[in-house]
């Protein structure tokens, strides 16, 4: 997203090191990693929350 400030991209988790968080017009920016299970750990570990916070 053009704009989008990155806040990090790359952690230290395994799997799911291929994870991206950054915010754009406002909104928080979540890009999960293409393997299904590193996608579902770290929508475990940051999605969920994030999601309970912006509730």
């Amino acid at each position: 997203m053009p704009g989008a400030q990155i806040f990090f991209h790359g952690i230290s988790v395994s799997p799911g090191k291929p994870t991206i968080y950054a915010q754009g017009c406002g909104k928080p920016i979540l890009g999960l990693p293409g393997y299904p299970v590193s996608a579902l750990v770290i929508f475990d570990l940051f999605a969920v929350p994030l999601l309970r916070r912006l509730r």
